[in-house]
């Protein structure tokens, strides 16, 4: 960046400042002086480079600050000429500023942002904007201030180009046009403090003119202009800047700079070197004189206000009290509330906003949250004043205050794409959709527990709403047969509530006060409503061209996001009726929470007592709450407690294994959906991992416990039918293929693989194997069949037990040191070394045929 002083601080000191887009440059007001026009050349120099598109500027003389906004980087930013510190203004919530203008008297700074359509008031700093203006703009185009008036002008490009007058405090009843006819692209305006009156050029009509204050006494200054883009003033002079051409009206165009004196009645250029070529926008005079001296009402304890004391033409003290955006006064007209009472927050890929619905503006604040990748949906905690939100590119869900000096991920680990989010606030407990892995998870608000709830019969689940009172929730399912389901707080009581006259139902939100479920339906474009049962269903409204995503209720009012028209839409809820639009043109629209009324009622799983539950305290219908523990731990005897679980059942059927507790009999299915003909596992407790064959693909797969995705391990030089066990202490991988009659070792990623036995008489089965013992066991099949052990790495084979017929089902008591096999009707058994055989005779009727076994402690499965 190259700075310069722009001059000293002498009264007659001034300055041109253009911004060139790439650069700031300042030229000395001698340049425009036709008495030294052909005495010497004027260089434009460079007070601040590297921009991307730097389009309007204007300052404060006082404080000696330079104000410019920057489209490429849709941002506005200041430069304190005397530190020659830079710092932003104003980086979120705007996207084309195209005018920006300086009050010097109360150090506010006012901008126009074409693409949103408002009118916007900060401090200097960027602290406490407000939007002063947005209704019946249609693409404003440039700002100036009169503070010593206490009003302001602005220009209007739109389908009726106009300039327009109002308060500098935004008072509607103030607002006036002062010019509407023969102008067609007003593209710039400068004020004559000294003669009260205001300068406006037209960019289509070629000509700068000027009028009173109130738009009276009109009078045309210059004709003959061309593609005049910015303009202003100083004594009586008029600079102005033109859009690039070839040539302007027979007139050659140097470097887009023109200025007109107004004594002499002549148009010319400034004398600059060849070497400083322009393509100036924005332009001002860094002058004392044209930022005269006049009362400040606000200059006293910011005239009593809490935070934006703005001047005003309005009020008999000359200035008005306002607060941030979205943020209403108190009844003493001077203070302002905390915080929004109402508002929305709205998930929109890249970042989270806020669109309060106190005020009539609905403008979307962005909350400074870092690190945002791709937002689906959020929920609010009204407790502690936190908003949740998950992203499927980080693949986490997170909380952070609204004004982001907190920050924290709860979840990071088996989420894939988590469509619905739900805070139960009196339990403290976070309730998530995956459709990816197709089930429902809760766990408490700060990640501490986590627990699957539903797994199973789940086809895309996606929103899900909570009712912590009645002890319910509720969810949409996308699936083949779509349809919206209920359970209790805890996954019991599961019912389908409407399961027809469903394709993609999207949003879904709970009305507290009359019981009843509300939710849409993209595909089928309407919004219903039905009673907790399902009973007495209706239509409140349908809309054509839309395609419904987030979804909310606050009061009297439904609120929802549309990815086709880019909107936030509302209906009132029983009559779908007074349809308004509360946001429009901005893309990227996910979820969608309403905040307002908080509820007094409360339950026995209030915070702190958590209904005394060690870990999960969930409320039932009736209010019969019941504690319940994280995946991996039991519920004690006392229903209160919970201990880590210590035995498992885990079932292999060819496209699903479900996790069994030994003590409670509750059941999990895996999450492992490209499960098509496994026929052999074996599991990894420590790593959490499950290891499988698939004999149709002749692949050997390993998967997270807890999440889909699998991994292959194994897919060349594979027979059609293996077997598995795993070494938990080395941490290696053993198969039998029973195809190519071998029997061969991997590391558990796959690695260093190698083949341990293989021999054409003999037909090896099944393997076990015994770390802690260093032992292999295996059946071979071949002859009357044998059980045959040897050491890890295969060495010093043995058979230990014959005549084993074709037995199946080996597996090891680790304690006792036994093994366990199927041999026709019995179970059998014997020590490592063949002795000791027993026999369990299974009187079954003949269609049980029991295939594998497992012992735990004295019993036998």
């Amino acid at each position: 960046l190259l700075l310069s002083v722009i001059c000293t601080y002498s009264v007659n000191c001034s300055s041109i400042i253009v911004a060139n887009r790439k650069d700031i440059r300042k030229l000395d007001e001698s340049a425009f002086n036709r008495n030294h026009y052909h005495k010497r050349l004027y260089d434009a120099t460079i007070l601040i480079d590297q921009l991307e598109d730097a389009v309007a500027i204007d300052f404060d003389y006082e404080q000696n600050l330079l104000f410019w906004t920057d489209r490429g980087l849709e941002a506005i930013k200041s430069l304190n000429l005397t530190d020659r510190h830079i710092f932003d203004v104003a980086n979120t919530s705007i996207e084309s500023p195209e005018s920006l203008a300086c009050d010097w008297i109360t150090k506010k700074l006012y901008w126009l942002d074409p693409e949103i359509n408002n009118l916007v008031v900060s401090n200097y700093d960027g602290s406490q904007r407000n939007v002063l203006v947005w209704k019946n703009m249609d693409n404003p185009r440039t700002l100036v201030l009169v503070p010593s008036e206490g009003f302001m002008f602005w220009s209007d490009w739109g389908n009726n180009p106009k300039i327009e007058k109002i308060s500098m405090d935004g008072n509607e009843t103030t607002r006036k046009i002062v010019i509407s006819k023969n102008i067609h692209w007003p593209n710039a305006l400068a004020v004559d403090h000294k003669s009260k009156r205001l300068y406006f050029a037209d960019a289509k009509f070629g000509y700068i003119a000027s009028c009173d204050f109130d738009g009276e006494n009109l009078k045309e200054i210059v004709s003959n202009v061309s593609n005049i883009f910015a303009l202003t003033m100083n004594n009586n002079m008029l600079y102005w800047t033109e859009m690039p051409n070839d040539v302007h009206n027979n007139r050659i165009y140097r470097n887009g700079l023109y200025y007109f004196d107004m004594d002499t009645g002549l148009v010319s250029t400034p004398n600059l070197n060849k070497e400083s070529r322009l393509s100036p926008l924005g332009i001002t005079v860094f002058s004392s004189s044209r930022q005269p001296k006049s009362l400040n009402p606000c200059d006293q304890n910011n005239g009593g206000c809490s935070h934006l004391c703005l001047l005003s033409s309005a009020s008999p003290s000359h200035y008005s009290c306002a607060c941030s955006t979205g943020i209403i006064l108190k009844s003493d007209g001077h203070t302002c509330h905390s915080s929004a009472q109402k508002f929305l927050l709205l998930a929109r890929r890249f970042d989270i906003r806020i669109i309060s619905l106190d005020t009539a503006d609905y403008t979307p604040v962005v909350l400074p949250i870092r690190n945002i990748k791709n937002t689906i949906t959020l929920d609010y905690d009204p407790v502690e004043g936190k908003v949740y939100w998950t992203d499927d590119e980080l693949l986490t869900i997170k909380w952070a205050t609204l004004d982001g000096s907190h920050q924290e991920t709860i979840i990071s680990t088996e989420i894939k794409h988590t469509d619905g989010l739900a805070i139960d606030w009196v339990a403290r407990n976070i309730y998530w959709t995956d459709l990816a892995i197709d089930r429902i998870e809760v766990a408490r608000l700060d990640g501490s527990a986590r627990k699957v709830l539903i797994n199973e019969n789940m086809d895309q689940p996606r929103a899900i709403a909570v009712h912590p009172f009645e002890g319910l929730m509720f969810w949409t399912d996308w699936g083949q047969t779509p349809k919206i389901e209920r359970a209790a707080l805890d996954g019991s009581s599961r019912m389908a509530i409407i399961n027809s006259s469903l394709i993609w139902p999207n949003g879904l939100a709970i009305d507290f006060e009359l019981s009843r479920i509300f939710w849409c339906d993209a595909k089928q474009k309407t919004i219903d409503s039905a009673r907790f049962d399902g009973s007495e269903r209706r239509t409140i409204v349908s809309f054509e061209h839309s395609h419904m995503f987030g979804f909310s209720m606050i009061d009297e009012w439904i609120y929802w996001t549309d990815w086709t028209l880019r909107t936030i839409e509302r209906v009132h809820k029983m009559t779908g009726q007074n349809h308004s639009l509360i946001v429009e043109n901005l893309p990227d629209l996910m979820g969608l929470k309403a905040v307002g009324k908080q509820f007094d009622d409360t339950n026995d799983c209030i915070a702190p007592q958590n209904g005394n539950c060690s870990h999960f305290c969930f409320n039932r219908p009736h209010r019969k709450y019941v504690c319940a523990c994280s995946d991996g731990f039991e519920l004690n005897e006392d229903g209160r407690t919970c201990s880590k679980s210590d035995s498992y059942f885990f079932v292999l059927r060819h496209n699903d294994t479900t996790k069994i507790s030994l003590k409670t009999k509750n059941k999990i299915l895996l999450p492992i959906f490209d499960m098509h003909l496994a026929s052999s596992f074996d599991v990894d407790i420590d790593g959490n991992h499950i290891y499988w064959t698939d004999n149709k693909d002749r692949i050997i797969y390993r998967s997270s416990m807890n999440i889909s995705k699998s991994e292959i391990l194994v897919q060349t030089g594979l027979g059609s039918s293996l077997n598995l066990a795993f070494d938990w202490i080395s941490k290696n991988l053993y198969w039998v293929d029973v195809e190519f009659r071998r029997i061969e070792v991997a590391k558990s990623n796959g690695s260093f693989r190698r083949v341990l036995f293989y021999d054409r008489s003999r037909q090896p089965n099944l393997l076990v194997v015994d770390p802690i013992d260093s032992h292999l066991f295996w059946i071979d099949s071949s002859s009357n069949g044998r059980i045959v052990s040897s050491f890890l790495d295969g060495n010093k084979r043995k058979n230990i037990v014959d005549s084993v017929g074709r037995a199946t089902g080996l597996t090891i008591d680790f304690y006792a040191k036994r093994l366990y096999w199927i041999s026709f009707d019995k179970i059998m058994s014997s020590y490592y070394n063949g002795t000791g055989r027993s026999a369990i005779n299974l009187d079954f009727p003949a269609a049980i045929n029991p295939i594998s076994l497992a012992i735990d402690k004295n019993f036998v499965y």
